[in-house]
């Protein structure tokens, strides 16, 4: 009958002899045996610099890829913090995290960050900052970067009286500036109508930022109608709308069911690459701004109907993108939305009434 190996105190596995102590393959536990002479000091150094390095917590970052590690926490993103002193594994949310789809991610991670590290027996915790219990870290909590590399989501700010203000999505206005923060890309966005006063104050705001970053991020200032020179920005600013300020108000607003105003789209088609990279420009609500070469929307809120205006000299591909702007607009609202498709010349009488106001 063979021996019963024994095993390790710390992880539970089965210790291999070597020479005269013995030791865990898993976690590098070693031990002299009994009777055995004094060891050298090699083992003991070897023993130390294993626990050392049991005890100290290692940080990773949870991306829309995976994971990365990290030297901080930031209040944007969600963070898996290995914590074997205490036999924990944390997810540490931000409190401004945006990106939320990224927080469901987090948990498959964690453990395969638990099987990696080897921290087999460790319990996975939850927790919000500003509700860290005693046990968590407490160094972490001091150790919050206020320097933001790289950001799952872009944030949007509209120029007022010399502030930032934040906004929900990419709906700009040709009498406002704008600054779009991706972290290490600015955009200054400059409306055609902006104020000098606006321009001065987007750059200056912008230039804050970067300093708060040390430096890092490049600022880059884009001029209304010149967007396709910046195909960073176009991904950045999916499905982007200028309209006129009234229009702007409202398509910010929560859903609620109030009286609008129809609105008309151009649909930009010759510079971009994808239906994502789309620009949505205003144009007056009237029969005469309809052009044969383009394809137009026409957006009716009060009925959740969108029509899709298709000109008789428009191509195939710009025919084909009528039905992903559809489907672009529909994701873009609560509740079911009526789509409703027009080749040039054959107007319903609903679509006629709107364009002229009545």
């Amino acid at each position: 009958m063979k021996p019963q190996k024994k095993l390790c105190p710390r992880c539970g596995s089965p210790m291999s002899e070597k020479d005269d102590y013995l030791l865990c393959p898993v976690c590098h536990y070693t031990k002299k045996e009994k009777g055995a002479p004094s060891g050298s000091t090699g083992i003991k150094i070897q023993q130390t610099e294993v626990e050392k390095e049991v005890k100290k917590e290692k940080i990773f970052m949870v991306t829309k890829d995976g994971t990365k590690k990290a030297d901080s926490l930031n209040s944007e993103g969600i963070y898996i913090i290995t914590d074997p002193e205490n036999k924990k594994i944390w997810i540490w949310k931000g409190k401004d995290l945006t990106k939320h789809s990224i927080a469901y991610k987090a948990g498959t991670e964690s453990t395969k960050i638990k099987s990696a590290e080897r921290m087999y027996g460790a319990k996975i915790q939850h927790v919000d900052e500003g509700t860290e219990p005693a046990e968590f870290p407490s160094h972490l909590k001091e150790k919050k970067s206020a320097e933001t590399t790289e950001f799952e989501s872009p944030k949007f700010y509209r120029i007022e009286r010399g502030n930032l203000v934040k906004i929900s999505k990419p709906v700009f206005t040709t009498g406002d500036s704008y600054v779009v923060d991706n972290g290490n890309e600015i955009f200054i966005w400059i409306g055609v109508k902006s104020s000098t006063d606006e321009k001065f104050a987007a750059a200056l705001l912008s230039t804050k930022i970067d300093k708060e970053r040390r430096g890092k991020p490049e600022i880059k200032t884009i001029e209304q109608g010149s967007e396709q020179n910046y195909p960073s920005f176009y991904k950045l600013v999916s499905g982007l709308k200028i309209v006129e300020k009234d229009v702007a108000e409202s398509l910010l607003k929560p859903v609620e069911k109030e009286t609008y105003k129809p609105v008309l789209y151009r649909v930009s088609s010759e510079e971009y690459n994808s239906i994502n990279e789309m620009i949505y420009v205003q144009v007056p609500c009237k029969m005469e701004s309809l052009d044969s070469e383009d394809v137009f929307v026409l957006d009716d809120r009060n009925t959740d109907t969108t029509f899709i205006w298709i000109g008789s000299r428009a191509n195939v591909k710009e025919k084909v993108v009528g039905g992903q702007i559809a489907r672009k607009f529909e994701m873009e609202r609560a509740g079911v939305q009526n789509e409703v498709f027009i080749d040039e010349g054959e107007e319903p009488e609903e679509f006629t009434r709107l364009l002229n106001g009545n």
